[in-house]
């Protein structure tokens, strides 16, 4: 993520939503995966999330207060702005190093090694598993499809 190591703007949040969205869909499926190893790559993903979080909520904390100095009389304006910048830039300025920090971690790069592995070769849990599993109304899943199709059409269906 070299544009998120350049501070451009948004990639904070980008990889944010990048990170929810991956921890989200491992506990959407997570009755297809191996529940060990979903868990540690959520748990690692809620950690990533923490720490991008940091800096994301500095830089919107300080765009919205710096927004509402526009109704100040000029004079107290700029010395607010003057405040919010020494007060929330520093805030920000050290959520971003922590993060570049992180960002160049042998915990994110074994992370992003983690997810590769499993994008590669999920962890799929046995079709004995899959054939226990039932829908909420107590009637067996006897389709030839897989997990999760099941998971999607169970929702649809039941």
């Amino acid at each position: 993520a070299p544009w998120l190591r350049r501070e451009a703007p948004a990639a904070v949040q980008v990889r944010l939503s990048a990170t929810r969205r991956a921890s989200s869909g491992l506990a959407a499926y997570r009755r297809r995966y191996s529940p060990v190893a979903g868990r540690r790559l959520r748990a690692e993903l809620k950690g990533l999330g923490s720490v991008l979080g940091s800096p994301r909520d500095a830089e919107v904390m300080l765009a919205r207060l710096l927004g509402h100095t526009a109704e100040l009389p000029p004079g107290l304006a700029s010395a607010v702005k003057g405040r919010l910048d020494d007060e929330l830039g520093n805030r920000l300025n050290k959520a971003y190093r922590k993060l570049q920090k992180a960002l160049l971690s042998e915990r994110y790069f074994r992370l992003l090694d983690d997810l590769e592995a499993f994008r590669d070769h999920p962890p799929v849990r046995s079709e004995d598993h899959c054939r226990r599993w039932h829908c909420g109304r107590g009637h067996p899943h006897s389709s030839p499809r897989p997990c999760g199709a099941q998971a999607g059409a169970r929702r649809l269906q039941c």
